[in-house]
């Protein structure tokens, strides 16, 4: 499994409840597809640099986890598809030895 951090957008509206909501249903997807949270670190609502789906400002959420790497591409789509989730972006995260076998691949995908 390779260690992932998700940074997504959410609509600004919501109420703690809805956030939690969303945290909860990620984790369930994650760990239905055999991957291990490690954590979310809530980032707060922030002012956009441009318009996103009409909303100026989101409310950012960081998410730590592992997974098997073929199920990323799953939990991209997973999670475009939820109405709350304005934008997402994931990074893999280095290895603990410092070497990363696959150098020449990017390390990043977003919408």
């Amino acid at each position: 499994m390779q260690v992932y951090e998700m940074v997504f957008a959410l609509r600004p509206g919501l109420d703690e409840e809805a956030i939690k909501s969303v945290k909860d249903e990620i984790q369930g997807f994650i760990g239905q597809n055999g991957g291990e949270m490690e954590g979310f670190t809530d980032i707060g609502k922030r002012k956009l640099a441009y318009e996103v789906k009409k909303e100026k400002e989101a409310y950012f959420i960081k998410v730590s986890f592992s997974i098997d790497p073929s199920r990323i591409e799953d939990l991209l789509r997973w999670v475009r598809a939820r109405d709350n989730v304005i934008r997402v972006m994931v990074t893999r995260k280095p290895s603990l030895a410092g070497e990363d076998k696959e150098r020449g691949k990017s390390n990043v995908r977003s919408e």
